[in-house]
C-alpha cells in the first residue's frame, strides 16, 4: 500500500471495510491501465471469510460513501463493477496522514487515558479501605492497670485474691476424643432437602438440579467439532479460539437439541475450509444457515432378525397337523379359526382323522415355504 493510499485506512471506516476495499485493490490490472473491476459478490464473501455474498454490501456501501469506489453496471445488469480509487474525492475532508489523525484524535486518547487512571486509581483505594476495615487490631487496649500492667512492671490481683503460679500441672487433655464420623448424606435425585444433623449441627442439604430432558450429553458436541475438524483437514493453528470454541458448542448442542444427528450435522459442516480467512465464523454462519433437520430414518431391519408374527402358536398362519397319519400343513385354530373349522369338517365329512402338532421353540428360515409346499404334494 501506498502512501497515496492511506487515507482510505484513517477514513474512520470498518475495519472490514478496510479490508474489503484492499480486496479489490488487489483485482486491479496493472497492464490494462485502468482501475475497474468486476470480481462476484461470492468471491468477495469467501475471500472475507463469509458465506454469503450478502455479508459484504453493508462494507461496500461504506466504501462508497466516502468516495473510496465507484459501483456501476457497465454492460452486466447482474454484476457489479468496481473503480477503485487510490486517490480521496475532492470533498473529502478526513485525514490522509497519520499526522493527521493524531492530531485529530490525540484529545480523545489522551481523555481515555486519564479516565482509566482514574478508574484505577478510585478500584485501588476502594481495596486497600476494605483491607484495612477488615484487619483486627493486634493486642488489648483498656484502661484497667490489672489487664494491661505498664513496660516492666507487674499486675495487680484483685483485693484479697492470690495469684498461684501454676507448676507441674497436667497438661489438658486436647482432641484426646474421638469424633463421631458424620451421617451418610441423601441420595443426590431425592425429592426433598431434608436436614441432616452432623456433630449436632443441622445441615440442609439441596438436592442436585437434573440435566435439562433431552439435551445431548457435553461431549457430543465436541466430537461433532473435533470430527468436522479432522474431515476438513484444519490445521491446529487454524483452529477457533477459545471463545468462538464456546459459541460453536452452543451453536451445535442447539442443532442437536433441534433434532438433528451428530452425523447429519457434521456431514452438513464438513465442507472445504481452506479458502476461508476465519474458519470458525465460517462455521458459525454455517450453523445459522442450517435447514430445518432432515426426518429421522427409519431403523434397518436385517432379514435375519425380522419380527415373527403376533400368534405364538403358528408361523405365518399355519400349523403343522396330520390327517389320518399323513403330514400336512393345517390353518391355526387361533388366528385362523375360520380356515381350521372348514378345514375339520371337511376332513370329519370324509371320515378322516385330524391331529395337531405342536409348533417347534424356534422354527427355521423358511419353514412357512415348507409347509405351504407339504400341503401342496398332500393335496
Amino acid at each position: 500500500m501506498t502512501p497515496a493510499m492511506d487515507w482510505v485506512a484513517l477514513s474512520g471506516i470498518s475495519p472490514q471495510a478496510h479490508s474489503l476495499w484492499v480486496k479489490l485493490a488487489m483485482h486491479v490490472n496493472q497492464l490494462r491501465g485502468d482501475s475497474i473491476v468486476w470480481p462476484g459478490k461470492d468471491a468477495l464473501a469467501a475471500l472475507m471469510g463469509r458465506a454469503k455474498g450478502d455479508a459484504c454490501t453493508p462494507w461496500l456501501r461504506e466504501l462508497e460513501d466516502i468516495g473510496a469506489i465507484d459501483i456501476s453496471h457497465e454492460d452486466m445488469p447482474r454484476r457489479n463493477v468496481y473503480t477503485v480509487h487510490e486517490l480521496p474525492p475532492n470533498d473529502y475532508t478526513g485525514p490522509t496522514t497519520l499526522g493527521d489523525w493524531y492530531k485529530l484524535h490525540r484529545p480523545a486518547i489522551t481523555e481515555r487515558k486519564h479516565a482509566a487512571k482514574v478508574t484505577r486509581d478510585r478500584r485501588r483505594a476502594a481495596k486497600k479501605a476494605q483491607v484495612n476495615a477488615s484487619t483486627p487490631e493486634i493486642g488489648v487496649t483498656g484502661d484497667d492497670p490489672a489487664s494491661t500492667p505498664e513496660f516492666g512492671g507487674t499486675s495487680n490481683p484483685e483485693k484479697g485474691g492470690t495469684i498461684t503460679p501454676k507448676s507441674g500441672g497436667e497438661q489438658d487433655e486436647v482432641n484426646k476424643t474421638k469424633r463421631t464420623p458424620p451421617p451418610p448424606l441423601p441420595p443426590a435425585d431425592s425429592a426433598s432437602a431434608e436436614p441432616v444433623e452432623a456433630d449436632g449441627v443441622e445441615v440442609e442439604v439441596a438436592p442436585e438440579t437434573d440435566t435439562p430432558p433431552g439435551a445431548p450429553p457435553p461431549d457430543v458436541a465436541a466430537g461433532v467439532l473435533a470430527e468436522v475438524y479432522r474431515v476438513t483437514h484444519l490445521h491446529h493453528t487454524r483452529r477457533p479460539g477459545r471463545r468462538t470454541t464456546a459459541k460453536l458448542t452452543a451453536a451445535v448442542t442447539r442443532e442437536l437439541l433441534a433434532g438433528w444427528t451428530p452425523d447429519d450435522l457434521t456431514d452438513a459442516l464438513s465442507r472445504p475450509l481452506d479458502d476461508a480467512n476465519d474458519p470458525g465464523a465460517v462455521l458459525l454462519s454455517r450453523l445459522d444457515d442450517l435447514p430445518p433437520p432432515p426426518p429421522p430414518r427409519a431403523p434397518r431391519v436385517v432379514p435375519s432378525q425380522q419380527p415373527r408374527g403376533h400368534c405364538p402358536h403358528c408361523r405365518n398362519g399355519l400349523v403343522l397337523g396330520f390327517i389320518d397319519g399323513k403330514d400336512c400343513a393345517l390353518a391355526c385354530p387361533h388366528c385362523c379359526p375360520d380356515a381350521h373349522a372348514r378345514q375339520l369338517a371337511a376332513a370329519t365329512d370324509a371320515g378322516k382323522t385330524l391331529t395337531l402338532t405342536p409348533p417347534p421353540s424356534d422354527p427355521r428360515p423358511g419353514e412357512g415355504r415348507v409347509l405351504v409346499a407339504q400341503q401342496r404334494r398332500a393335496s
